[in-house]
């Protein structure tokens, strides 16, 4: 890693080092975005089960996902743009993966909602 950044500083004139230098920080900021979605994700079902989920915690987790899936469409945008096929593929996947957990989330909080009123 430190020969890379030798690599790095010394030609930083290239194109091609400054590109690949984006595109290191960019999977770096995409593997970030996909740990925090699935942090959330965690949170969100704990908060759920203990019967704690709505109000201001339901508020912020809209806010920090609605990020952090901005952020994982932005990657997966300047991947398909710049032709990396296989990194755009990966990212389009995990944002429909993350689109359907979100969607069962939504049911069961439907569901749990429905039933504490019935109660």
């Amino acid at each position: 890693l430190a020969i890379g950044y030798a690599i790095f500083w010394a030609d930083l004139g290239r194109v091609e080092i400054g590109l690949a230098a984006i595109g290191f920080m960019l999977i770096l900021i995409f593997s970030g975005a996909h740990i925090a979605v699935v942090l959330m994700l965690e949170v969100d079902v704990w908060l759920q089960i203990q019967g704690k989920f709505g109000g201001y915690f339901v508020s912020v987790s809209k806010f920090v996902k609605g990020t952090l899936y901005s952020i994982l469409f932005v990657a997966a945008a300047y991947w398909g743009v710049m032709g990396d096929f296989l990194d755009f593929w990966d990212a389009f996947i995990w944002l429909v993966a993350f689109f359907f957990i979100e969607m069962n989330l939504f049911q069961w909080q439907e569901e749990t909602a429905a039933g504490r009123a019935s109660a």
